[in-house]
């Protein structure tokens, strides 16, 4: 399905044919009523102490986008807490793997990857005990350690 996305020369939420299966089942916003179209720089910033990452994760993923200018360009998708709360489970589509953000709920502060999520000990895998698992040309772990959540977009299913 993703093909449906991709013109060949870069990826439009429009669809390649100019037909999005997903229109008015998929939506993206601020979690707040303000939608917009995924692209280029439209994402809501992320405000430390402000953008309550933990309540937009009660009402679906949201996707989190990397600082402007990180090289390679990165988006995470936040489906969930950790069971203390203290971090967001995040898929990484680069690895294919689960990560986990550290967050505080105090201050509703987001900051960086602090491991992989590891499903059967429910726990926290380091970053360095990973890199002969990333694929090639990905960045590798260097480009999850330096992942900076600097914008946001809720994702509404209907």
């Amino acid at each position: 399905m993703i093909d449906g996305f991709w013109t060949g020369s870069g990826a439009d939420w429009k669809g390649s044919n100019g037909h999005n299966p997903l229109a008015g089942r998929v939506t993206f916003g601020d979690g707040n009523g303000a939608s917009v179209e995924p692209g280029s720089g439209n994402a809501f910033p992320i405000i430390g102490g402000t953008t309550d990452i933990a309540a937009l994760l009660k009402n679906g993923p949201v996707m989190l986008g990397g600082a402007p200018g990180q090289t390679p360009a990165h988006w995470l998708l936040a489906t969930g807490l950790t069971d203390d709360g203290k971090g967001v489970i995040a898929v990484d589509p680069v690895s294919g793997r689960l990560v986990v953000m550290t967050y505080d709920q105090d201050t509703k502060s987001l900051g960086g990857v602090a491991g992989f999520y590891d499903a059967k000990t429910r726990g926290l895998t380091q970053l360095a005990d990973a890199g002969g698992s990333m694929p090639a040309g990905s960045g590798g772990v260097e480009a999850l350690k330096t992942f900076t959540p600097a914008s946001f977009l809720a994702v509404s299913i209907r």
